[in-house]
């Protein structure tokens, strides 16, 4: 599992994927409206939810 550092705090790549899917399912939001939110592809709301990509998942996930 990749961990990142950020503000000082590891963060599990594999934890953010996770919590994504939950809050997307949370709000009722597909993937593809997330995508369509936050800029992105549905594929790569995908992967990271699914740990495919984790690399991508920290910097769309720390935009102001």
């Amino acid at each position: 599992m990749i961990v990142h550092q950020h503000r000082g705090k590891a963060v599990s790549m594999g934890i953010v994927g996770d919590n994504l899917k939950t809050i997307r399912k949370i709000k009722s939001l597909s993937q593809a409206k997330v995508a369509e939110l936050s800029g992105v592809s549905q594929q790569l709301i995908s992967q990271l939810e699914t740990g495919q990509n984790e690399r991508s998942s920290f910097p769309l996930l720390l935009k102001p």
